[in-house]
């Protein structure tokens, strides 16, 4: 499991840049070690309805599209 800390619902914080990046870099390396697909992983709201983590301002899509990225250029 990865965590962000942080409160990333519409009307808080957003993640920085370096938090960002650290994270999808993070994601994309244990994805590349484990032949894993870029979409090969869930968000906490994903497994538990009632919690809204990461945060409605992170988007999924855009996320596994950017693990993609990361994952093309090595």
């Amino acid at each position: 499991m990865i965590e962000m800390i942080g409160n990333f619902d519409v009307g808080h914080e957003r993640p920085t840049v370096k938090q960002h990046v650290s994270t999808l870099a993070t994601v994309s390396a244990i994805q590349q070690a484990f032949g894993l697909d870029p979409n090969a992983f869930a968000f906490h709201n994903e497994l538990n309805h009632e919690k809204s983590c990461p945060g409605h301002t992170i988007d999924r899509r855009l996320t596994t599209s950017q693990c993609a990225q990361i994952a093309g250029a090595k």
